[in-house]
Order: structure tokens, then sequence, then C-alpha cells
């Protein structure tokens, strides 16, 4: 046995960390994104939702609300047990937003 091997027991050990500190770090994520979502609603109602719509406008949606879809498609895929064709459409739908 070489000194890189571990016994079972720590690999699951080293693995159930890291599993537990990317829920954690995605927890986080989404709170932080709900925050601000409360923060700005009334001044992007006032600024963004009445003007008309223009490149500028167009790009803040697709960062803020393209945000919001990746958060989505991956609570989706921590939660379910996805089919290898779903995983596809799911990677193709996190690409494009």
């Amino acid at each position: 046995m070489s000194s890189n091997s571990c016994t079972s027991t720590e690999c699951i050990t080293v693995l159930l960390k890291e599993r537990r500190m990317g829920d954690n770090v995605f927890s986080a994520s989404v709170t932080l994104l709900v925050y601000e979502y409360f923060l700005t609603i009334d001044l992007e109602i006032k600024h963004i939702w009445s003007s008309r719509l223009t490149i500028v406008n167009s790009l803040y949606y697709t960062v803020k609300y393209g945000v919001v879809i990746e958060c989505i498609m991956n609570a989706i895929q921590q939660t379910t047990n996805m089919s290898i064709a779903h995983c596809r459409t799911a990677f193709w739908v996190r690409c494009c937003a």
C-alpha cells in the first residue's frame, strides 16, 4: 500500500466533509441571492421594469435572472436522481442561462 491510499472510513469522511462544505456554500449563496433580491426589488421595479427594453435592460435581465435559473437547476440536480438524458438537458440549460 502506498502512503497516498486511505482506508475506506477516511475516504468516506473526507468525501462527506467536502459534500457538506459544498452544501453550505450553496445555501449561503442562495441566501445572499434572496437577500439581494429583497433589497433591490423596489429599485428594479421603478427603474428597470418601467423603462422600455434596451440592450442594457436585456443584459440586466440576463445576468440577474440567469443566476436564479442556475440556482434552481443546481438545487434540482442536488435533490433528485436524474437520468443521463436529464443531466445533459440541465447542462445545456445552465450553459444558456
